[in-house]
């Protein structure tokens, strides 16, 4: 059996999803056939079970680390529903994939590239995951008329994976550069070495009322 026993990562009692991740050779020589005549080829497979109500969203890949994010809600000790971004990482290892860990930031992420893998050489080995992600404005009733009340936001956030000795799936979260961008969302974002990179954008569509009665 090449598949690898899923990890969970949610204490409830109710699994709200499943993502898995399949791999196989792609110049492997299909040689063996099935019954009906279709080439076989041999196929390793991992997958983790979604903590919250979430959809699988974008996926960033480096030489080591697969990352899938979905997008997903959560409930505040306010009863206000917050947007968050769920991260699954597998381990790439020997052209399979592997459950390794999950995490949670605020906002949404806009792209693959918001996203990014390092490892800080000369800080120590651990891995840790960069994201780029924005908060959108949110809305409410005020004296009873629905408005904006609170701006978009973007941030980017920076989580360390559990190494084997921590015996923990769970990224910390060791640092956040929040408040960027007041009013405006992410409209490209890149990580190299150790900067980033981001660009945000507000888009204002004008609005025109015309007298045309004479």
């Amino acid at each position: 059996d090449n598949s690898t026993r899923p990890l969970s990562f949610t204490t409830e009692g109710v699994l709200n999803g499943y993502v898995q991740v399949h791999s196989f050779d792609i110049q492997e020589s299909f040689q063996d056939v099935n019954e009906v005549g279709n080439s076989i080829v041999s196929t390793s497979h991992s997958g983790v079970f979604l903590p919250t109500a979430s959809y699988t969203h974008t996926i960033y890949s480096s030489a080591t680390k697969l990352i899938v994010s979905g997008n997903a809600y959560s409930e505040n000790d306010n009863n206000e529903w917050q947007e968050r971004t769920v991260l699954f990482a597998f381990d790439l290892i020997g052209g399979k994939a592997v459950a390794h860990s999950v995490g949670e930031v605020p906002g949404s992420v806009l792209n693959q590239f918001s996203m990014d893998h390092m490892k800080y050489d000369n800080f120590d080995d651990s891995d840790y995951i960069r994201v780029a992600t924005t908060t959108w404005a949110q809305f409410g009733l005020v004296d009873d008329v629905w408005t904006q009340i609170e701006d978009s936001t973007n941030q980017v956030t920076v989580l360390k994976l559990p190494n084997a000795e921590s015996n923990s799936t769970l990224m910390e979260v060791i640092g956040v550069a929040s408040g960027m961008g007041l009013g405006e969302r992410i409209y490209s974002a890149r990580f190299i070495d150790e900067k980033g990179y981001v660009v945000t954008f507000r888009t204002i569509d004008p609005f025109y009322t015309l007298n045309l009665t004479d």
